[in-house]
This record gives structure tokens, C-alpha cells and sequence, in this order.
């Protein structure tokens, strides 16, 4: 989970962007470029390995991948199936939210990965990508759950509400 300090960090640095249903928030072997938690409106996950498409509901994240691993191209296209408004983090301003702990890169990776692991991804969730490394990233770590990701994107509009009012969103 995020600390207060990160939390604040993050209400800093983060923009809100808008979709319109059908705009494409990134695409399938693009670079990544910024974290996004979804504060309204959903989005789906398509792989180009045909697998089924995912839906990921309000209140949960995505993009995670690129701020953890960012030379790694997008994994899959994500689409807005209705208007969404996310909170996005940059690849640049990322590191300004949670200052990378004195540790190779790997394990700062892993630790990262390891943290965002609960957040608003449910056991059995069918919203986790597909990469071995998530799952056992995942399965190592077994953080602490108390913080739930749905509360942190409520605490970060809270914390901008002075500088984009709720009627926008």
C-alpha cells in the first residue's frame, strides 16, 4: 500500500486525462508511458495473443508495467468501452512518487510490483496480466492488504479537489 507521503506525492504529480468511449489509452507494442487508475468509467484490456479481452472496472489501475519496466513495450491495447476519467502518473514523474529504495534495480522493480500487487486487484482477479513475473512477484510478496486501491484513487480526488472541481469529473 501507498504511504501518506506517497499518497500526497502522487496528488502532486498526477493529471487527469478524459476518453470519450472508444478512444484508445495506449496500444499494443507502443512504449509505456504513465501509470493510470481509473476514477470514473471503464476500460478494456485486449492481448495480441487472442486471448479474451478484460474488463477493468472503476477504481482499479493499469499500466503498471510500464512505470515498473519501462523498456518493456505495452503488453496489450487498452480501450475506454465508456467515458473514463484517469489519473495518470508519468514514467517521469513516477520515481517522485515513490523514491526508489537503496537497492538494485531488480529488486526495486520486484518491491514496487510487490506493493501494487493488492491494490485493487481481488484474488482470482481476471483483470492480472498474463506475465509469469506478475504472478510470482505476486505470490512472493503476500504485502499486507489493509489499503485498498478503490480508497487511494478517493483520497487522491479528495487531495486535487482544490485544483479540478468533482462536477468536472
Amino acid at each position: 500500500a501507498f504511504t501518506e507521503e506517497e499518497l500526497e506525492r502522487a496528488a502532486m504529480h498526477a493529471t487527469i486525462d478524459k476518453y470519450g468511449a472508444g478512444g484508445v489509452v495506449y496500444r499494443c507494442g507502443d512504449q509505456p508511458m504513465a501509470f493510470y487508475a481509473i476514477a470514473y468509467g471503464e476500460v478494456q484490456r485486449d492481448y495480441l495473443d487472442g486471448s479474451p479481452a478484460r474488463a477493468i472496472p472503476m477504481g482499479a489501475y493499469f499500466g503498471e508495467m510500464g512505470v515498473l519496466l519501462p523498456r518493456t513495450p505495452n503488453l496489450a491495447t487498452v480501450t475506454c468501452t465508456a467515458d473514463c476519467t484517469l489519473l495518470t502518473i508519468s514514467n517521469v514523474d513516477w520515481p517522485k512518487v515513490v523514491p526508489p529504495a537503496g537497492k538494485t534495480p531488480t529488486e526495486k522493480r520486484l518491491e514496487e510490483l510487490r506493493r501494487l500487487a493488492p491494490l485493487g486487484r481481488p484474488e482470482g482477479s481476471e483483470s492480472d496480466p498474463p506475465s509469469p513475473m506478475w504472478r510470482s512477484a505476486a505470490r512472493a510478496a503476500e504485502p499486507p492488504r489493509d489499503l485498498n486501491f478503490a480508497l487511494q484513487v478517493n483520497l487522491l480526488l479528495r487531495i486535487k479537489r482544490d485544483e479540478v472541481p468533482l462536477d468536472a469529473l
